[in-house]
């Protein structure tokens, strides 16, 4: 154990710190791309052919039935298309005949890249999804073709003979017409020569867009919390719609109540109204009760609160009045 302590110091410690580094720094790296470590080993990779990239970028979602299950690895333009690759966490549900689209996501244009599940079997991983089974938001190529074809199909001829046409049906035309036309022109002038404030209308509403594109997932967050919002006034709707109809039940119930039980209640109010009467009748008497009951707990608190007896006075129980012969009386008596 010494030997091996003083190998260690006899070592070169800048060696050493250079190895120490370069460890820090692997773990720093391995710690910071697990997550793409962990999809790399989780995930098989595959690659679709698209006739237009149609707005689709890297690291853009890749979703199966509305759920995520990986993102786009490569965008590229190879033989004349556009060629995506991308990862999907655990494909077992895709068949053999599994197709792609390039949809929109949000209002404001986000794209992401919608895997379409569909035949027997199992798509090998790192198969090529082919042209035919793949579409895109739009096809440039397509639409210009389209627009060439309707174009090459026009008859130049009839179109010179109708336009001549229409020159010589308007050349007698009556005034009225020729001030209509004057007005028209007139319009299309003004607009034309307004025409720098259109291009820096359609300028700033360009800029407009381009803000809240930036803001797009500010904004599909607030568009989801607003989701969340109605779906709990929703709720709070509902509980409000039961209590009110239980409220009406019972309103319903207690008139029942009190309807079926009329002839019953009608003396029992009546009785209860001449007792009314009667202690409206009778309340003077009471009061005076009452104020005499209060002056004789009065005069009692007065009897009792000398100590532990009771003063009493009764008047004329002794007979005053024969108190002048109560000295003959005494000696009547004698000893």
């Amino acid at each position: 154990m010494l030997n091996t302590k003083k190998r260690f110091r006899e070592r070169d410690p800048r060696k050493v710190g250079i190895v120490g580094v370069l460890a820090v720094v692997a773990l720093l790296v391995l710690a910071l791309s697990s997550g793409s470590l962990y999809r790399a080993l989780t995930s098989v990779a595959y690659s679709a052919w698209f006739a237009e990239a149609g707005g689709l970028s890297v690291g853009a979602d890749v979703r199966i039935g509305g759920l995520t299950v990986g993102e786009v690895e490569s965008v590229a333009l190879a033989r004349g298309h556009v060629k995506v690759g991308f990862t999907v966490a655990e494909p077992g549900n895709l068949g053999a005949r599994t197709g792609a689209a390039i949809k929109t996501a949000t209002p404001l244009g986000v794209r992401f890249l919608a895997v379409l599940p569909e035949g027997t079997g199992r798509l090998a991983p790192g198969a090529e999804i082919p042209l035919d089974r793949t579409s895109s938001p739009y096809d440039l190529a397509a639409i210009l073709g389209q627009v060439t074809q309707h174009t090459e199909q026009l008859d130049t001829g009839r179109l010179a003979e109708a336009l001549d046409t229409v020159a010589d049906t308007l050349k007698d035309t009556p005034d009225e017409l020729r001030t209509t036309l004057d007005g028209v022109n007139r319009l299309a002038q003004t607009v034309a020569g307004q025409d720098q404030a259109l291009r820096d209308l359609l300028s700033r509403a360009d800029t407009v867009t381009g803000v809240l594109a930036q803001r797009n997932r500010e904004l599909a967050q607030l568009f989801d919390d607003g989701t969340l919002l109605l779906g709990e006034l929703n709720r709070h709707r509902t509980v409000i719609s039961q209590l009110l109809t239980s409220t009406a039940t019972l309103l319903d119930q207690l008139t029942g109540l009190v309807h079926d039980n009329q002839r019953q209640l009608e003396p029992a109010l009546q009785q209860l109204q001449g007792v009314l009467d009667l202690l409206n009748a009778d309340d003077h008497l009471l009061g005076s009760v009452i104020q005499g009951l209060n002056a004789y707990t009065g005069s009692l608190g007065e009897s009792v609160g000398g100590g532990p007896w009771f003063y009493g006075y009764i008047p004329n129980l002794p007979p005053t009045n024969l108190a002048p012969l109560l000295p003959d009386v005494l000696k009547a008596l004698g000893p």
